[in-house]
């Protein structure tokens, strides 16, 4: 039997109607709504949960989204998912968003392209509620609690699940994300240019959390190894990024990606390494485009 699933039904009248029509036709119909879907990463495997269960669509022969409604985000990730299973869906513009290259989107990209991340859990502001037992039993404390921003603002160290919960209501934002928390002395950040490896430094926190230079994190230059810079390569290829700060933090497992900033900062490259950014990155669009 063929398999349709049916997101966003719009209207109850119109939803039953779409079902009814898919009995008839001996077609099976799966519905499910994006307030309702969040989103696990665990050992670098993406799973979408529904309503605290977790679906299969790796039988799905087409998806159908009625309207993107009050989450649009949700629906974009759902496609990006199913686009990696090779299903056809009704709407390339439902698979856009602008949220495309933030932290949330990345982690979905990145995995499903065998970067390792670490271990998420994505949520809309609707679907913590129907699925938070599942990442109760999953999660830790301390996690760490992300939503899309910059210079690590939206990143914060959260101790306990009462206190995720009251963080969660309190923020204003689609998307979230908590991960969990990775024990680390330093990160690393990669300046990638057009195809190249620019040079590396290693952030180091003043606060035990923070390695953001914004944040008063200190920075010094450093070598990587060839893993880190093919995964750093790998990353700004699988997003379409030509230009990117690419954060690395070494853990048991090896290296994982923290996020690719599409917008790096760069001064604190700059004075760790002596690199004259905007210089390279002229000479690079010469050299390639003009």
């Amino acid at each position: 039997m063929k398999k349709i699933l049916f997101i966003n039904g719009g209207s109850r009248s119109f939803g039953l109607r779409f079902r009814e029509r898919c009995k008839e036709l001996g077609i099976e119909c799966v519905s499910i709504r994006g307030v309702h879907t969040s989103f696990f990463i665990k050992d670098n495997k993406v799973e979408i949960w529904h309503k605290g269960e977790r679906l299969n669509l790796n039988d799905v022969d087409y998806a159908f989204v009625r309207v993107r409604g009050k989450v649009p985000h949700t629906v974009s990730l759902l496609l990006h998912f199913l686009t990696y299973l090779g299903v056809k869906h009704n709407d390339i513009a439902n698979i856009q968003h602008t949220d495309a290259l933030e932290k949330v989107t990345q982690m979905i990209r990145l995995s499903l392209a065998e970067v390792p991340v670490p271990d998420s859990f994505i949520f809309n502001k609707f679907s913590f509620d129907h699925n938070k037992e599942v990442m109760n039993s999953w999660i830790d404390y301390p996690c760490v609690l992300k939503a899309d921003g910059s210079k690590g603002d939206m990143v914060w160290k959260v101790g306990s699940f009462e206190d995720l919960e009251k963080k969660k209501k309190d923020l204003k934002k689609e998307m979230m994300m908590v991960q969990k928390f990775i024990p680390n002395d330093f990160d690393i950040r990669v300046l990638y240019v057009y195809g190249e490896v620019l040079g590396s430094i290693k952030r180091s926190s003043s606060d035990d959390f923070y390695n953001n230079l914004a944040k008063g994190g200190r920075s010094e230059k450093t070598e990587i190894t060839n893993e880190e810079e093919t995964l750093a390569r790998r990353s700004c290829e699988v997003l379409d990024v030509d230009f990117g700060g690419v954060d690395i933090v070494r853990t048991e497992k090896g290296p994982m990606i923290f996020e690719v900033n599409t917008g790096p900062q760069i001064y604190g490259f700059e004075e760790a390494t002596g690199f004259n950014v905007s210089k390279e990155l002229v000479d690079r669009i010469k050299n390639n485009y003009l």
